[in-house]
């Protein structure tokens, strides 16, 4: 997961289009990592600016723009991770020299 303030005015992420050479290099980027973004409404006035990015598309549900905080011109995002841990065992054999058997 990645996420942040990225200041791309100009980018368009519906159609993945953007006007500028550094907006089309993110954009580029973003594809060549196989991320999704996952942020779909406007941040701070009629732009898109604060982005959350994952390498699985279905790792977020959905973003909400929250209000303001305090003085900043951006909004707030919340969101709620969809993350598995898988647990490794540590498997490894150990002599029993009283029964001078291996366990398990």
């Amino acid at each position: 997961m990645l996420m942040g303030d990225f200041n791309y005015p100009d980018i368009d992420w519906s159609s993945l289009h953007s006007q500028s050479k550094n907006g089309q290099s993110l954009l580029d980027s973003v594809e060549d990592c196989f991320l999704t973004q996952h942020v779909q409404d406007p941040t701070r006035s009629d732009s898109t600016l604060d982005l959350v990015f994952t390498d699985e598309p279905n790792m977020i549900d959905k973003v909400e723009i929250m209000g303001k905080l305090g003085k900043s011109d951006h909004n707030v995002l919340l969101w709620t991770a969809d993350v598995k841990v898988n647990s490794l065992t540590d498997s490894k054999r150990i002599r029993d020299y009283k029964k001078e058997t291996l366990k398990q």
